[in-house]
């Protein structure tokens, strides 16, 4: 189904069709208004009481008070139409679209920052009272000038600002990192990147990289992306070493039906992967996989893969960890637990699918690793000794792989079993 909706162009169409018509200049339209303009208003009031947040909106659903305001502009002459465009009224129409732009960057932004959707009486008031703000500065000092703009000069204006824009959204990132004291590691995917998804440019080896005995692969998910620093670390300790592919959303295995990735941009990527996918699996000797989830999604995907591997293969498959309710670093905003923030985390954690389960024992070269074991590892989760171990709600950050590892990795070196002849 096509998502975009450019900038909401359909509503506005339905306003520059109506003024191009001039549909109100028909006399059935004229002698009616009275009774258009009313209906249009009665249906406005009611599309405001009965859309809720269930209500599938923007869609369809947003015709019905679009042409209720063409109802009420295509009656200019009616009486009603006349009290509701005194100079009070018709002032906030004109600083309106001003209004519209402010509203949901300084809602949204205050909701990010709090971690919390709900407002409180004093903070709507405070969010009304900036966006008017806000709506007022931008006005006098935008948009009216703007209008004012011709020809060379509004063109120029227009560079600027475009320009402005493009520099804005390149820099939002760095100049985010540098802005915060919190170390990378602790709140973005930090290690491993050159090998996976978008930012996949070679397949990486971490570990022990001297080891040359067993071919180990590490495929999967953005949560096999946290994994690597787990791994990496056990491998520096016990010597050995592994090669890994991982891709967000859709996991870096082979056999993924293309049909199932539905976003262009994610085929794109996984169509990049899938030969380096597909030539390293043939090579490894062990392969280690990880997703976030039940799995459902990528049966047959996984039973392909155990149906064309050689005898001489282990593919090991382990449990994902648990997740929480909220971005503990937004929550926290800092690595070191603040004392004086009393909130509470809920913790997920997800089994595999007992089908799946299923397939992986029922095969005799692979089997499943179940870490949940060590559960009690994240008893005081998002936290480790009072340290920040989940970049967001979902993934471990480096610091927590590593602590991880130091906690439970004796179980991935027991499935190994690298001193095996």
């Amino acid at each position: 189904m096509v998502k975009i909706r450019l900038a909401r162009s359909p509503e506005f169409f339905i306003g520059v069709i109506l003024a191009l018509s001039r549909v109100e200049e028909l006399t059935i339209i004229k002698k009616n208004a009275p009774i258009l303009s009313f209906v249009g208003i009665i249906i406005l009031l009611a599309s405001a009481l009965l859309l809720t947040e269930s209500s599938l909106f923007p869609g369809l659903l947003a015709l019905i008070p679009c042409l209720a305001i063409g109802l009420i502009l295509i009656s200019p002459a009616a009486k009603l139409n006349q009290i509701i465009a005194n100079k009070k009224i018709a002032y906030i129409g004109e600083i309106s679209y001003s209004i519209y732009l402010w509203h949901w960057p300084i809602m949204a932004f205050y909701r990010y920052y709090n971690e919390r959707y709900e407002f409180t009486l004093a903070e709507t008031l405070l969010v009304v009272a900036l966006t008017i703000t806000a709506s007022l500065i931008s006005y006098y000092l935008i948009e009216k000038p703007f209008r004012r703009k011709e020809g060379f000069k509004f063109y120029a204006l227009m560079a600027v600002l475009a320009i402005l824009n493009i520099f804005m959204i390149y820099f939002t990132l760095h100049a985010k990192r540098r802005i915060t004291d919190i170390p990378e590691r602790y709140i973005i995917p930090s290690f491993g990147l050159q090998s996976h998804g978008r930012f996949f440019e070679h397949v990486e080896v971490f570990g022990d990289t001297t080891y040359a005995n067993k071919r180990i692969l590490l495929l999967g998910d953005s949560h096999a992306l946290t994994f690597k620093p787990y791994l990496n670390q056990l491998g520096k300790e016990h010597g050995f070493s592994f090669r890994t592919v991982t891709n967000d959303e859709y996991p870096a295995l082979p056999f993924i039906e293309h049909r199932q990735i539905v976003e262009k941009k994610n085929l794109d990527v996984y169509l990049h992967l899938e030969p380096y996918i597909h030539t390293e699996v043939k090579s490894a000797d062990i392969i280690l996989i990880l997703f976030a989830g039940e799995g459902k999604r990528w049966k047959n995907s996984i039973q392909k893969m155990l149906d064309k591997s050689t005898a001489q293969q282990r593919i090991i498959f382990i449990s994902d960890y648990p997740s929480l309710d909220r971005n503990p670093v937004r929550s926290n905003k800092h690595f070191i637990k603040d004392p004086s923030r009393n909130i509470s985390y809920k913790l997920t954690l997800t089994k595999i699918d007992p089908d799946i389960l299923t397939i992986i024992n029922g095969h005799p070269n692979s089997s499943y690793v179940d870490l949940s074991a060590y559960i009690d590892f994240f008893k005081d989760i998002p936290f480790h000794n009072d340290t920040l171990m989940y970049y967001d709600g979902s993934h471990l950050n480096e610091f927590g792989a590593e602590r991880f590892s130091t906690y439970s990795g004796h179980k991935i070196l027991e499935s190994l079993k690298l001193n095996d002849q």
